[in-house]
């Protein structure tokens, strides 16, 4: 009879066991390494490596442009426009990249606003990539893959993983525009509550400043010679 409880009691046991384990069953293998390429990807600051991939994707559509010119095959004039796209637009990205002259960087703040923002710069690497692997010379259809995938990159960090990221230099542009904003309307608050602040009055008469002679006042008239006073010359007649 002991023996019989002690069996019911373990299969008891067993069967309990087996109900926690289907209730929290253990982490698959594919879940566990996304968990940890994610924590690894978040865990540093990915800002200077995007600038540099971005230098180097620029630096790649400078060199499909080229050796696509370069190239003897038959070209079309579409894939000539493409090619000179792919050089103008890489001379331009690293333009960006460059924060020196300050009248270069608010030109291109100014009129390339997207390029100065990580969605912006791997939106505009993923289609400068697609159209240089469109074009006739068989290394470039690398070198576009390499740019495609660098925009990709951007993406990723951009959208899912934006704590190791640093501000982009748009959004630090648009901060510091509106501090000057409040900087000036501050300023203007201040000069519409004491409107003569700005305005630079003679000061008082004070006992250390003589006071201006007058015929009318009791001070001592300043000295004169031949009629004149002594800080003025007389008229010299010949």
């Amino acid at each position: 009879h002991n023996t019989r409880q002690h069996r019911e009691r373990r299969l008891h046991i067993i069967m309990e066991t087996n109900i926690a384990l289907d209730d929290h069953p253990p982490p698959k293998k594919e879940e566990d390494f996304k968990f940890k390429v994610s924590k690894k990807i978040a865990s540093r600051n990915w800002t200077w490596t995007l600038r540099v991939l971005t230098f180097i994707s620029a630096g790649g559509m400078i060199a499909a442009g080229v050796l696509g010119f370069l190239d003897t095959s038959y070209k079309s004039p579409l894939c000539f426009i493409v090619l000179v796209y792919l050089v103008v637009m890489g001379t331009v990205l690293l333009g960006v990249l460059l924060p020196y002259p300050t009248a270069w960087a608010r030109v291109n703040m100014k009129w390339l606003p997207f390029l100065h923002t990580y969605r912006g710069r791997g939106g505009f690497q993923i289609l400068m990539g697609s159209l240089a692997t469109g074009t006739t010379a068989i290394a470039n259809i690398f070198i576009g893959i390499a740019i495609v995938l660098i925009g990709v990159f951007h993406f990723i960090l951009a959208f899912w993983f934006k704590n190791s990221l640093d501000q982009s230099d748009f959004k630090k542009h648009r901060v510091q525009q509106k501090q000057e904003q409040q900087q000036q309307q501050q300023q203007q608050q201040q000069r519409n509550q004491n409107p003569l602040a700005e305005h630079h009055y003679p000061a008082p008469y004070s006992p250390s400043t003589p006071a201006p002679y007058s015929p009318s006042s009791t001070a001592d008239p300043p000295p004169t010679y031949g009629g004149y006073p002594q800080d003025k010359q007389a008229p010299q007649y010949y």
